[in-house]
């Protein structure tokens, strides 16, 4: 399984658009806040957040940035795009 592939099933769960009172995360899409967008270029209004621009986000953020992608090459054993057998799964 890819990043890619990780990201894209972790954006199904997150779903589109949300701006809950009791999340102090504020407006939300793809489980993305409003103050990360921001804070990635993004200037559009949340509830039109392309989901290919979430993925990016999520991306840079969460792979690129604490250099796993780097991890995954160097080994595939810790690297989270592994694929486990279904027997190793709790």
């Amino acid at each position: 399984m890819s990043i890619d592939d990780l990201i894209d099933s972790l954006i199904d769960r997150e779903g589109g658009y949300s701006n809950h009172p009791a999340d102090r995360g504020g407006p939300t899409n793809f489980g993305i806040a409003e103050a990360v967008a921001r804070a990635h270029g993004y200037r559009g209004s949340m509830r039109d957040l392309p989901r290919d621009e979430a993925a990016a986000i999520y991306k840079r953020l969460y792979w690129l940035r604490p250099k796993f992608d780097q991890v995954a090459k160097r080994s595939q054993a810790v690297s989270p795009t592994r694929r486990f057998p279904s027997r190793m799964v709790p």
